[in-house]
């Protein structure tokens, strides 16, 4: 799920730089293409993971902390540590803000606009696979309809947060 989490991200960053396309269509259309290759793929019911003997794809959502704190949470916090050193402490952090920033004047100084963009779609595709990995291990099998319409409350945020759409 990770690799093909990863596989996705290039195919996006791609389609994005190369292409010209914008990247909020990009992003719906593969939603759509996926979320009906999924839906062929299991017939639309829910799939159950057949596990071996050994339970440690369970056991990666699991456990609990002080009875309370599912083992999600610090998934969660673990990967939000790791962007934040990438972001603030990285070459690619910095491009990445860069290029968000103005990515004309990001191309003018030099920097490969192109590869540093198409390199965060990438990383954000790893991070949709981890997510994946998670959640399905969470819930002990693949559902072809989880998430539907957690798309809108996404782009609801990123709006409100002040994110141009275009």
């Amino acid at each position: 799920i990770v690799i093909l989490g990863l596989v996705i991200g290039f195919v996006n960053g791609s389609l994005v730089t190369r292409f010209n396309i914008p990247s909020f269509i990009v992003t719906l259309g593969m939603l759509s293409v996926l979320r009906g290759a999924a839906l062929l793929a299991t017939g639309g019911w829910p799939t159950i993971i057949k596990l071996p003997t050994d339970h440690s794809f369970l056991n990666i959502t699991a456990g609990r902390a002080w009875h309370f704190v599912p083992t999600q949470v610090f998934w969660m916090a673990g990967l939000m540590i790791i962007a934040a050193f990438v972001l603030g402490r990285t070459i690619l952090g910095r491009y990445t803000f860069a290029i968000g920033s103005n990515e004309e004047a990001t191309r003018l100084s030099g920097v490969s606009v192109v590869r540093w963009k198409a390199s965060v779609y990438v990383v954000s595709g790893l991070f949709a696979g981890l997510a994946g990995v998670v959640i399905a291990a969470r819930l002990n099998s693949a559902q072809p309809s989880l998430g539907m319409g957690y798309e809108l409350d996404a782009i609801a945020a990123a709006v409100i947060g002040g994110t141009s759409l275009s």
